[in-house]
């Protein structure tokens, strides 16, 4: 197809266009990069594809535009200005692959992503990455996280206490819970030295186990 350049005043809206653009956004990457993707318009100028970039244009003051023509009635015009909606509102990301797209710039102006946009991406991921405790089962979701534990555990995943279990004991024992927030590569790789660490000391829990590290650090017993 060829691409030519004509007039913005030789163009028009297409007049049922159902999609609502953030022209701002638009207008602000054109100003940054320029037009780097043509606007579609039917043969008697009506725009099919770019309504909003169209109007970003109009918003700088542009005189001129890159456009590609085709030669449609209207049903397929309709057509064409649905599916190019619809496609792009179907589409999905791969979160991890725009974070690492997103960390590579320097700056995010222009991007249409904020620094806390991106922070909010990055904490997503690491939350859907995190095992989740079930209550009413009191087993570790995720058996990826714990492949490495033992065996007789069953499927590898290490069942842990519910949230009643732990309660009753935080009443009856006055027991008290210490939560340690770690990213999951830490999180599963200090769980696998705890395990290992209880084989070596013959020591039941993962809590007696920090118990005992901390005692052998300090030189002296944790209070009974």
């Amino acid at each position: 197809m060829e691409i030519q350049t004509v007039a913005i005043g030789d163009l028009k809206l297409y007049p049922k266009n159902p999609r609502k653009g953030n022209i701002d956004l638009i207008a602000e990457s054109l100003e940054a990069y320029g037009l780097y993707k043509p606007i579609t318009a039917n043969a008697d100028g009506t725009i099919l594809a770019g309504n909003h970039t169209y109007q970003a244009a109009q918003k700088l003051g542009w005189e001129e535009i890159q456009v590609v023509f085709v030669d449609v009635d209207d049903q397929t015009a309709a057509r064409i200005v649905a599916i190019d909606n619809k496609a792009s509102d179907d589409g999905r990301y791969d979160e991890e692959l725009l974070v690492s797209l997103l960390k590579e710039i320097d700056d995010l102006t222009a991007t249409g992503y904020s620094v806390d946009e991106v922070d909010d991406l990055i904490a997503s991921i690491e939350e859907a990455n995190t095992p989740q405790i079930s209550p009413e089962a009191g087993a570790l979701i995720s058996a990826n996280a714990y492949a490495t534990h033992d065996p007789a555990d069953g499927d590898n995943v290490r069942r842990i206490p519910t949230l009643t279990e732990l309660a009753d004991r935080y009443n009856q024992r006055a027991t008290r819970m210490v939560i340690l927030d770690y990213p999951n590569e830490q999180f599963v790789w200090i769980i696998e030295k705890l395990t290992e660490y209880r084989k070596q000391a013959n020591v039941e829990t993962n809590a007696d186990a920090v118990k005992y590290l901390l005692e052998a650090h300090f030189k002296e017993s944790a209070p009974n």
